[in-house]
């Protein structure tokens, strides 16, 4: 019994470091590291993360001081712990040991960039003092430069969420420094920094005689912006429903009456026709502006005082030339531009998507004084001649009375990244980020007029049918209501019939009733985390994995998804997935909501949370739907895996494939349980590219001469559209010759073709090809194969080969912008790269979506 203890002190025991030998000379024996002083050494670099530089000196200092006055070593930076005078006893020996130590762990802290300056010091004391004198004075410009910014901060676009973290960011960094600032500062800073709109917000809070602390002006701040946004909703609702037009005078007699050469337009006299208020004339030297509503020169119509002014009659008598609008029995189904209109007109409800009652007081004002009313309102889309893009026309007014379809020029311009030019020969709509034009027009009768396209025919008619069932393909079978959402940012898609159907959905996404949803008071991302472990699976996928696990973002349901060979993995994925998201989006998860399975409850996996300081969150025994959020995942992927392996007629070893592909759709679909949003938007705050998408295991024709073994040899092979690449800006293609994928970025797609659709699948076999050794961008799956399409020859024979990865395709066209990376699977990564792709990430376990 005594001999354990007798162990534990010769493992205590130890001679000097070598450093310690230089110093001190002479070399005692058997002296004891305390076991302080040992836990300080081993864990110094874990409990001190950043070394110390020019720009932290203030943190690393705290940071250090007080693991040193934790163990009880802070004597020998301060000095209160000196050294013995005698160098010859053994006090003295035990005070050197303990000092260099000490002086290692501090060295092993600090930056090869600082070190030069403290390589000399013998003493840990002598190490804190040169420190202090050289990085002190570099600490005080770093106050005074924290609290110039905190003085001039400005919220201009963040959300108050955001606004008050950067500024309790600001003052933490001043406390860090070693300053302070007075909470009534900071109160004065945070509301110096307030947009216009929180005005009567601020006011109110300067005049409280109550004091106020931060932590309530943080919950006032969050309701006012709720506030804010409520009543800017009503301002924008309020202007978008302000519908009255103006008349304008116009007098023929202004202008250089000398000018021989100038001749003002009249406007056309056939009292049948509706006229528009005149479209601004070009100014040059022989015009002057003269406003559409007044009647008087030096502005125009946009900019009047009157325009809101409903009872506004201009005073002079000359005669109206031009008129907003005129009722008539004469209908002209063109669109005629119109700077005067607050918002689109037309008498043909046809024009109108889904249109709904009006309910509003408001009436158009005709030019003689007299209103019309508004029957209905709605969206619509308008086409643009010799081009496939259509225009928004959001907040569209049938108006039967009217005589022509009016377009708002101020409206237009603001729901369409568009720019639009006048002149006295016609006008020019332009792409502002393409900077090209997307439409001229000519300029007749003195009204500036976009030409209806022709009324679809039959086939036409069928086309947008077929286009509509094309684009649910691509976004990988969504619902109905998802798909008619997307019409406003994808033109293509239109008039979703309610009674719109797909077999493959019908077969695959059969399911019973679902339980009501909880609400979510997630506040930003990474708050709440799901997660769930599926499987195993009935059969392995292609890549031997039977099982995969989900974490899901609660506040912009974005997904992540690990594969898995088996349960134990799950706390190594936890790690990986928790090291992504703290690097690539700087957040740290506060909690864990999962079930009470084991692979979650385990030691290690427990250990970690505590020392992360992330809290669990588990569902009772037995009821699934506590942790509904994750199981409502895996019933939408694994609906969506089954729907695309049925549409392909792909074999089932292929499900983590498919899984990776649904997974990547499913990120970029409104989603209803966060109002309709968009998972990927609310994280990047960017829209999803849509045009990359294609179907999933269509025809497909790459380029592929660099791999021609000579000159005459074809260019390209049939090929399977497998998915994007994770490492390259290309497409991913099977090549059902060679059983080899390749990555092209020059790719034919025919996604109404699908080789393994109309053929019978046979056994599969393993079989296990090498990849390329000469080129790095030729790739080859790694284990089980599926019989390529059966070909016509004299002798039918079935040639095995490995089937091809789930992905989207598109019509037969070239792809000249290949698809983009994701950030949420490492594998193959669909999505552009940028600061927040874990493009590092281990690509052979990891799908993201």
């Amino acid at each position: 019994m005594v001999s354990e203890p007798i162990m534990a002190d010769q493992e205590s025991t130890t001679s000097l470091p070598p450093s310690s030998l230089h110093h001190s000379g002479n070399q005692p024996e058997d002296l004891v590291i305390p076991a302080p002083l040992k836990f300080l050494i081993s864990n110094i670099k874990n409990l001190i993360s950043n070394t110390l530089t020019s720009d932290n000196y203030a943190i690393w200092r705290i940071q250090v001081l007080q693991q040193f006055t934790a163990n009880g070593y802070a004597g020998h930076l301060t000095g209160a712990s000196p050294s013995p005078t005698d160098p010859t006893t053994p006090a003295f020996n035990r005070w050197q040991l303990v000092d260099n130590n000490l002086l290692s762990a501090l060295f092993s802290t600090i930056s090869p960039s600082i070190l030069p300056y403290v390589i000399t010091a013998k003493t840990a004391q002598e190490v804190w003092q040169v420190l202090e004198r050289r990085l002190q004075p570099t600490c005080r410009s770093r106050i005074i430069q924290l609290k110039n910014e905190l003085h001039h901060v400005q919220m201009k676009d963040l959300t108050m969420q955001q606004y008050l973290s950067h500024i309790k960011s600001i003052v933490d960094n001043i406390a860090a420094s070693g300053s302070t600032v007075d909470p009534e500062d900071i109160i004065i800073h945070i509301l110096n920094g307030l947009p216009t709109s929180y005005n009567s917000f601020k006011a109110a809070i300067r005049t409280n005689p109550v004091n106020l602390d931060l932590d309530n002006l943080y919950s006032l701040l969050c309701s006012e912006e709720i506030n804010v946004s409520q009543e800017q909703a009503k301002e924008t609702l309020l202007t978008a429903s302000n519908t009255a037009l103006y008349s304008s005078s116009y007098n023929p007699q202004r202008g250089n009456k000398s000018k021989k050469y100038f001749k003002p337009k009249q406007p056309p006299q056939n009292q049948h026709l509706p006229m528009i208020s005149q479209a601004p004339q070009t100014p040059t030297s022989t015009t002057r502006i003269t406003c559409q509503i007044c009647g008087k020169a030096g502005h125009i119509a946009i900019n009047c005082w009157h325009r809101c002014n409903f009872k506004y009659a201009p005073t002079s008598s000359r005669p109206q030339q031009a008129l907003s609008a005129q009722t008539s029995s004469t209908n002209s189904a063109d669109w005629i531009l119109d700077t005067g209109a607050s918002a689109h007109l037309t008498p043909d409800i046809h024009n109108v998507q889904y249109p709904n009652s009006y309910s509003g007081h408001d009436s158009v004002s005709i030019a003689n004084g007299s209103t019309v009313p508004i029957h209905n309102s709605g969206q619509g889309l308008l086409p643009l001649p010799d081009t496939p893009r259509k225009l928004q026309l959001r907040n569209i007014l049938h108006v039967p009375s009217l005589a022509h379809n009016l377009l708002s020029v101020s409206k237009l311009t603001v729901d369409n990244p568009i720019s639009i030019r006048f002149d006295a020969n016609g006008f020019v709509i332009k792409d502002k980020q393409a900077r090209r034009p997307l439409l001229r027009g000519q300029l007749r009768d003195g009204l500036y007029r976009i030409q209806n396209q022709q009324a679809p025919s039959l086939a036409a008619l069928h086309a947008n049918i077929q286009t509509a069932q094309l684009w649910h393909r691509r976004l990988g079978h969504p619902h109905r209501q998802i798909l008619s959402t997307l019409s406003h940012t994808i033109p293509d898609i239109k008039n979703v019939s309610p009674n719109f159907s797909c077999i493959s959905c019908s077969v695959a996404k059969s399911h019973k009733l679902h339980f009501n949803r909880t609400t979510s008071f997630t506040n930003c991302p990474f708050e709440l985390i799901h997660t769930d472990v599926w499987g195993p699976a009935p059969i392995p996928s292609t890549d031997g994995f039977r099982y995969y696990v989900l974490f899901t973002d609660d506040f912009t349901r974005f997904t992540w998804i690990y594969l898995m060979n088996n349960k134990h993995e799950t706390f190594a994925k936890f790690k990986i997935f928790y090291k992504l998201i703290k690097t690539q989006f700087l957040c740290k998860p506060k909690f864990l909501r999962s079930d009470g399975g084991g692979e979650f409850l385990s030691n290690e996996f427990t250990n970690f949370l505590h020392t992360h300081g992330i809290q669990r969150q588990l569902s009772c025994p037995h009821t699934l739907e506590k942790n509904g959020v994750a199981e409502r995942k895996h019933r939408h992927l694994l609906d969506l895996t089954r729907t695309l392996l049925h549409a392909s007629n792909l074999p089932s070893t292929f499900w983590s494939e498919a899984l990776a592909t649904a997974n990547y759709v499913i990120n970029r679909l409104p989603s209803t349980a966060i109002n309709l949003d968009i998972p990927f938007q609310r994280l990047h705050g960017r829209l999803p590219d849509y045009s990359i998408l294609r179907t999933f295991g269509c025809l497909c024709f790459p380029w592929l001469k660099p791999y021609a073994p000579n000159k005459l040899a074809p260019r390209s092979h049939k090929c399977i559209f497998l998915g994007y690449s994770s490492a390259h800006k290309g497409y991913r293609c099977y090549n059902l010759t060679d059983h080899k994928i390749y990555i092209s970025r020059h790719v034919v797609f025919h996604e109404e073709i699908f080789p393994y659709q109309t053929q019978p699948i046979q056994n599969l076999q393993h079989k296990t090809t090498m990849p390329n050794p000469i080129s790095p961008y030729l790739l080859t799956p790694a284990s089980i194969q599926a019989p390529t399409p059966h070909t016509t020859n004299s002798n039918p024979t079935t040639e095995q080969i490995i089937p091809p990865l789930p992905d989207q395709g598109c019509n037969p066209i070239r792809t000249n912008s290949p698809p983009i990376s994701d950030t949420s699977i490492a594998p193959r990564v669909y999505e552009s790269f940028h600061p927040a792709d874990p493009s590092h990430a281990d690509s052979s376990k990891i799908r993201d979506y």
